[in-house]
């Protein structure tokens, strides 16, 4: 894939939005993008409860970082992941966003493994 870093964040961002069923919002700004997402999880015996993401897509020297923060009065970051060139440049367009997914949707699992998801 031979695609600009800019342009990659805004690919990644609309990817995101378009394939998680709880994305409700998107905003673009220069080199950035946020992908605003609700997901349903329980607690074992407890009733279905809402928790709401702001994943926030950005490059930088080439690189694409994904930051996942919980969207609370403690604004708590649940994880990174950085790409470097080699890993987007080496894979297909569709490769690469599958891999992007399946990575944020991996950092919420592992951070509340503890909770039961409806994505």
């Amino acid at each position: 894939m031979n695609i600009q870093p800019g342009q990659l964040v805004n690919k990644i961002g609309k990817y995101l939005y378009r394939r998680i069923d709880g994305s409700y919002k998107i905003q673009f700004s220069v080199n950035t993008c946020d992908v605003y997402m609700f997901m349903y999880y329980q607690a074992t015996g407890d009733e279905m409860k809402q928790m709401n993401f702001d994943i926030s897509i950005t490059t930088y020297q080439n690189k694409i970082r994904i930051n996942i923060t919980e969207i609370t009065t403690l604004e708590k970051t649940i994880g990174q992941v950085i790409y470097k060139p080699e890993t987007y440049t080496e894979m297909s367009e569709n490769d690469f966003l599958a891999k992007v997914l399946n990575d944020v949707i991996n950092k919420i699992q592992k951070e509340y493994e503890e909770y039961e998801f409806v994505f």
